[in-house]
């Protein structure tokens, strides 16, 4: 499942959502959406990637991957 946000706790609380319902296998960390205000900016702040993982990884123990610019 694919979850996007504009800083570390939208994609924390989605994360969370997410990784609770049946059926999903890991969740998309959409850093680099550029459809959302402030999308790119996560994907290119290496601190900023890092915050939304780690805030997500605290919420859901699904594997998480992070999709990059």
């Amino acid at each position: 499942a694919n979850v996007a946000g504009e800083d570390a706790e939208d994609f924390a609380r989605l994360a969370a959502r997410v990784g609770a319902a049946t059926g999903v296998a890991a969740v998309e960390l959409n850093l680099s959406c550029p459809n959302v205000s402030h999308g790119l900016d996560l994907a290119v702040e290496p601190r900023a990637c890092e915050a939304a993982v780690a805030a997500c990884r605290r919420e859901t123990d699904k594997p998480l991957w992070a999709k990059l610019t």
